[in-house]
């Protein structure tokens, strides 16, 4: 069984990283008055890299306005190097296109400026929560499939899934392994990120309906465009969630997902 809140939070380090020093001081007397752990605070991206080097945190709050490098260059650089660290984006800018460009470098999360707690827990508390010492274990709902060609959105995912009682039988990086173990598992519900690697999701989402129209597909992707969303219901996507994840769009994506498929399997 998960610890309590207060004890996830104390057990995950977060490293903040902002040019602005006032903001920083926010999200640090945020942080400290909820019980999370500071592992250190930088103003530039080169200091950021120098110390993480040294005491890597779980998790990175980074601003994307930081110089030296930038933001969208310092997540980067966090999941070529540091894979095991979490990168969380801070932005005043709410523009979908800059979200999206974080989360392809290897962003899990986004906190909208101005900063509040409630805010900044719903993205760091699902992280505490995943890496707890004990984790969620699998619940007895559904089976589910997760194919996703990022190991931390995949782990964020499967922790979403399994705290809504779902049981998540397995994991993919591509979407051809996704499909190897969709044979293998026969789950009730996949849930396919569109730019896997070798087959893309949107082509492979062809081939699963075609072999098995049972199978609910929730096709997961960060592009909110409405060509994306009308392309992968054309191709047979029975819902979808939207990155940055958050429990609720999982929770409505799986529910729309296994609604629609029963109705056209009726």
């Amino acid at each position: 069984m998960n610890e309590s809140p207060s004890a996830n939070r104390r057990n995950l380090r977060v490293m903040i990283i902002d040019a602005n020093p006032l903001m920083a001081k926010v999200l640090q007397s945020i942080l400290k008055a909820q019980g999370f752990t500071i592992s250190g605070v930088e103003h530039s991206g080169a200091a950021a890299i120098r110390l993480m080097t040294i005491h890597p945190p779980a998790v990175a709050c980074i601003d994307m306005d930081i110089r030296a490098p930038d933001g969208g260059s310092l997540v980067s650089h966090i999941h070529a190097s540091h894979p095991e660290v979490y990168a969380v984006i801070l932005a005043t800018d709410s523009r979908r296109q800059r979200i999206v460009g974080a989360l392809d470098a290897g962003a899990v999360g986004y906190v909208e400026k101005p900063l509040t707690a409630g805010r900044v827990l719903d993205v760091l508390d699902p992280l505490a929560d995943l890496l707890a010492p004990a984790p969620v274990p699998d619940g007895a709902g559904p089976t589910v499939l997760v194919v996703d060609r990022s190991r931390q959105m995949r782990a964020l995912l499967t922790h979403m899934l399994r705290s809504l009682g779902y049981r998540v039988i397995g994991e993919a990086e591509s979407g051809m392994e996704g499909l190897i173990l969709l044979e293998q598992h026969r789950p009730d519900v996949i849930c396919m990120a569109i730019d896997t690697p070798d087959v893309r999701g949107l082509d492979a989402l062809i081939a699963i309906k075609a072999c098995h129209p049972e199978v609910a597909v929730v096709f997961v992707t960060a592009h909110a465009e409405r060509e994306t969303v009308n392309a992968a219901i054309q191709r047979g996507a029975n819902g979808y969630i939207l990155k940055p994840f958050s429990l609720e769009n999982v929770r409505n994506g799986l529910q729309q997902a296994q609604a629609t498929a029963e109705r056209a399997g009726r």
